[in-house]
């Protein structure tokens, strides 16, 4: 009777038996057969009882790593914990790259979802052959081995912050210990390879229980809300792989019980983002290919008006401050999703769908880089010429005299040139088209081609969706033979001579890249779409940015802003 009290009041997870606790009295466990007279003595006031999980197994466990959980994932941490001292072990999974592990409960139902730092794909003890050392470039340049737990855990600690609108499963951080872990390495990847069992850093993601993918679907079955709250996400973060694999789709008409019917006109799947190891890069590399929902007809959808306040609502720089506190995430790979999310939001302010937005961001040619890529690349550029008054001079030292325009990369911009040691204001921001007015013009030609006929009739949408996935597939196998090559950081300034420019990124140089590229981005849209103000738009017309104030910005209203908000030269 004392044992259940104690699995009731102390809300132990939901397996723990009687026989899983130890009673203790005076250093002496209590038999569950004898009763509680039978130690204590008459004569005595103090009974003081002490209780312990029966432990089969002491080499494993599984411990919280520092960051802040919530109940409901502690609860499924608890329950991992006692099934791994009932001898219930790990399963690795079938599939993927890196080492990734089923965590059951005492009911032997998976739960959770492990991944190692030190099993992730050219990590030390990665179980499927592909060793490496930690912090080396992976299959895709940005993300580095060894940082993919710390993304599972940013993808779920952004969406949260917001209420968790974007459906990413519940993540955190932990520590795990198990035999049936991958624990031994080559000495050429690791220092003080120790023998034995280790404690593992790894993210833990809470099990979803669906069987099937997105790649399973027509898409013109998925809602629209869903797509688009997962293109916000991937658009957010500068996903690099939304591969039809990591879309679950859950059946609710599956799960609704005694017999209940969906309400007239709900939707019947919901999508469920997983796998976010590759977000959060330094080379925005992303293609089209990458993102399975760019041709999807949902994201030519205007978005809706609780899309748009989702969108209006995110803070990036206090996102990114956010991630800083909690998680090892470098500099510049925060300064990506604090760029992405200015670009989300002015594009949606500008009455953008999905889908125009997601062409500034992605590579149309896999060599090629992307629009969003060249403004960023221009606005370093430009910040560094207004805030380095000795550019030439230190360049000079280096023994060559600095151009940073003849880069092999050529930008299609609308800010003009600025002197070495000039401020950079918003009167330069004028016309730059006529020099590249031929590559725009086909770049946009090649934007606007007619989509796949998904909507017309049902065999058309079936046909269709047959060819995208053909496609796909087609695609993914590009990626995958495609020889891994090294691409340095968006975020290295280089001279013409392709060698590394240093300088420092201080308070002054943020301000300046922010207030450029946000002013880069209007213009670019204006360019590139002159009618933005007759496209569908479900906002109000009067929303404003947490950091407009801080990046000198303001809303578009009308064609003429960049005339009117131009400050005079002091």
């Amino acid at each position: 009777m004392v044992k259940r009290l104690l699995i009731k009041k102390l809300h132990l997870p939901s397996g723990t038996g009687v026989s899983d606790l130890r009673i203790l009295y005076k250093g002496v466990e209590l038999p569950n057969y004898r009763t509680m007279e039978t130690y204590m003595g008459k004569g005595e006031n103090d009974h003081r009882l002490f209780w312990s999980m029966r432990e089969s197994n002491p080499s494993a466990g599984i411990r919280r790593a520092g960051i802040k959980t919530t109940t409901h994932m502690q609860s499924i941490i608890n329950e991992i914990a006692l099934s791994l001292k009932n001898n219930i072990k790990p399963k690795l999974t079938m599939d993927g790259t890196g080492g990734t592990y089923m965590m059951y409960n005492k009911q032997r139902v998976c739960c959770a979802v492990f991944k190692p730092i030190d099993e992730e794909a050219f990590a030390p003890c990665n179980p499927r052959g592909y060793e490496g050392k930690l912090n080396q470039q992976g299959f895709r340049s940005g993300v580095l081995s060894g940082e993919g737990a710390s993304r599972e855990v940013a993808a779920y600690l952004l969406d949260s912050a917001y209420g968790g609108a974007c459906g990413v499963p519940d993540t955190t951080m932990v520590e795990a210990s198990h035999p049936a872990f991958h624990n031994s390495c080559d000495e050429k990847f690791i220092k003080d390879v120790g023998s034995g069992l280790k404690w593992k850093s790894g993210s833990l993601q809470e099990f979803i229980d669906c069987k099937e993918s997105s790649g399973n679907y027509n898409p013109s079955l998925f809602p629209v809300t869903d797509v688009h709250r997962i293109g916000i996400l991937d658009l957010r973060v500068v996903n690099l792989d939304r591969n039809d694999g990591n879309i679950l789709v859950m059946d609710l008409r599956q799960r609704s019980h005694d017999g209940q019917t969906l309400p007239s006109g709900a939707p019947r799947y919901k999508l469920i983002p997983i796998d976010h190891g590759l977000i959060l890069p330094d080379v925005v590399d992303v293609a089209d290919m990458d993102l399975v929902w760019f041709d999807w007809p949902q994201t030519e959808i205007p978005f809706a008006k609780n899309e748009l306040k989702l969108i209006f609502a995110y803070d990036p720089d206090k996102d990114a401050e956010r991630l800083r506190k909690r998680l090892l995430i470098r500099p510049e790979c925060l300064r990506t999703m604090r760029v992405s999310v200015r670009l989300l939001q002015i594009g949606a302010l500008m009455h953008l769908n999905l889908k125009q937005i997601a062409r500034i961001v992605c590579r149309s040619d896999m060599d090629t880089p992307s629009d969003l890529e060249t403004m960023i690349k221009k606005a370093v550029e430009q910040a560094y010429k207004a805030t380095e008054a000795t550019s030439v001079i230190s360049t000079r030292r280096l023994g060559a005299t600095m151009d940073l325009f003849s880069h092999s990369v050529r930008f299609e911009s609308c800010v003009d040139d600025t002197e070495p040691g000039e401020r950079a204001d918003e009167s330069q921001f004028a016309d730059d088209s006529s020099s590249s007015e031929s590559s725009v013009a086909s770049s946009h030609e090649a934007y606007s081609t007619p989509q796949d006929e998904l909507s017309s009739s049902s065999n058309t949408v079936h046909t269709a969706s047959h060819e995208l996935k053909y496609r796909d597939i087609v695609r993914t196998t590009y990626r995958r033979r495609r020889p891994v090559e090294e691409e340095r950081s968006i975020w290295v300034l280089e001279d013409a001579k392709g060698r590394p420019i240093h300088f420092d990124w201080d308070d002054q140089f943020d301000r300046t890249f922010y207030s450029l590229v946000v002013r880069m981005f209007t213009c670019y849209i204006q360019q590139h779409h002159p009618n933005w103000n007759s496209y569908p738009y479900n906002g109000d017309g009067d929303e404003r940015f947490t950091w407009a104030a801080r990046n000198n910005f303001t809303p578009p209203h009308t064609d003429r802003w960049l005339q009117s908000s131009r400050p005079q030269r002091g």
